[in-house]
């Protein structure tokens, strides 16, 4: 009876998804990269895993899908060399509560959107800049920087075929990962700004080997008794570099009950200061830490009646690093979602804490403001007619209580989860997707960026 009602689900969700698709042709051709002569004038960590930007309109998925289903399933992988078994579950240190000190969410007074960028394709944001006025962003797959001030841009790459980028302010530069499809082993490429800038800094590497952190650290998987792998000279001029004794064929051990026949990579975020790393993918979380050399699993807990793992596709560390915030879900790989939860982790005590958002709302980005105890949550728990209706929500990290944030208007669409929203570290901006939808149908027809600023009551 389970394995029917996940088949019902999917089949009702299908259906939605059917009715979404109407005019996403158009729009895919239009978010595709422009060739280099004609392109004048995007803590969640950079994954290798093969993707193309999103398309302009907004995801064909119904609700209950604002994921993409698991890779397309690649040829069974041969039995790991290591074995792999289940590490201890975490346990924390525990100490004192969360400082309660801080703005309440009606403090909080948020300006009028203003739009600061506009196209006829796919718009991405990534995340600000340590100077707090540009923004790094994803066009039409060009990688850009973006003065919010002036509307200057600055092109540093003309193709992106990984997940997002990284900005790295020591180098000022971006790091970006090249995965074609058909391709085994990506490669590390860094771009200074324009063409002749951009240069591989890794040729290629194992997605088992290697993940890089948005801090802009290479984390290399050394299993024990192994010594670690070289690492380019050029590479070292850009990133830091970190090895770690532990196996990801250690980590990535049987959770769902028949083989699914995929192939999972793990995405690491690293703690600020450095203490711990979190490792996650569909449907594990691990955190590792660096002075004991240790690794345990974070329990997020089953859903449903099939008791399916619950498990985080996307994690940023607060500024101070006492929380971890997660995007959660469960499904059976292959499955569209039924549900995208803010859940936060507090690193100190452990404890779990659950948006008060329903169980129905999709949550499709979520930013920290500056105090280490606030953020910004999007996502949308209807659709009307066809169109997904997104809004901001204010959520306070330590008791998950939540506010609406310019209740009145919509934002978001034609863009991936985790990339439709940043908070600025000064706490004055916040950047996220306004588009312009067609009237008649479902459907993007401008994509923008609108910028709002973010001040406190006395």
């Amino acid at each position: 009876m389970r394995f029917i009602s996940r088949i019902l689900r999917n089949i009702l969700s299908l259906l939605l998804l059917l009715a979404l698709a109407a005019g996403a042709v158009w729009l895919i051709a239009q978010s595709r990269p422009q060739p280099p002569e004609t392109a004048g004038g995007a803590p969640a960590p950079l994954s290798a895993a093969p993707s193309q930007q999103s398309p302009l309109p907004t995801p064909t998925q119904p609700p209950g899908a604002p994921l993409a289903p698991s890779p397309t399933p690649i040829e069974p992988s041969p039995v790991p060399t290591a074995v792999a078994r289940r590490v201890p579950f975490c346990t924390f240190p525990g100490g004192p509560p969360p400082d309660k000190g801080g703005p309440s969410l009606d403090k909080y007074v948020f300006g009028e959107p203003q739009t600061i960028l506009t196209d006829t394709v796919a718009i991405d944001i990534v995340d600000w800049l340590p100077d707090n006025r540009r923004l790094l962003i994803i066009r039409g797959g060009r990688i850009e920087t973006l003065d919010t001030r002036t509307g200057a841009v600055q092109v540093y790459s003309t193709e992106v075929s990984g997940d997002r980028p990284i900005w790295l302010p020591q180098s000022q530069a971006v790091a970006y990962v090249k995965a074609p499809i058909g391709v085994t082993e990506p490669s590390l490429w860094v771009s200074q700004g324009g063409a002749a800038a951009v240069r591989p800094v890794i040729e290629s590497f194992s997605l088992d080997t290697l993940t890089v952190d948005s801090s802009g650290y290479l984390i290399y998987f050394t299993p024990p008794g192994q010594q670690p792998l070289p690492v380019p000279e050029v590479a070292r001029g850009f990133f830091q570099v970190q090895s770690i004794p532990v196996s990801q064929a250690e980590l990535l051990y049987p959770k769902y009950p028949i083989d699914t026949g995929y192939k999972q990579y793990l995405m690491a975020a690293r703690r600020p200061g450095g203490a711990q790393i979190a490792f996650y993918s569909d449907p594990y979380l691990y955190l590792y830490d660096v002075a004991q050399s240790r690794v345990c699993e974070v329990d997020l807990g089953v859903f449903g009646p099939e008791e399916l793992p619950v498990f985080p596709y996307a994690v940023k560390w607060s500024p101070n690093g006492r929380f971890l915030a997660m995007l959660t879900t469960a499904r059976f790989p292959g499955d569209l979602l039924s549900f995208a939860k803010l859940v936060i982790l507090d690193a100190t005590s452990g404890a779990l804490i659950e948006s008060e958002s329903p169980l129905a709302y999709l949550s499709m980005d979520v930013a920290w403001g500056p105090d280490n105890q606030s953020l910004m949550m999007l996502g949308y728990d209807q659709i009307v007619d066809g169109r997904p209706i997104q809004k901001l929500r204010l959520v306070e990290a330590f008791s998950g209580k939540v506010r609406p944030a310019l209740s009145e208007r919509v934002f978001g669409g034609g863009a991936r989860e985790g990339r439709q929203m940043a908070w600025s570290g000064n706490g004055h901006d916040i950047a996220v997707k306004c588009p312009i939808w067609a009237k008649d149908k479902p459907q993007v027809v401008q994509d923008q960026l609108c910028l709002i600023s973010a001040s406190m009551h006395p």
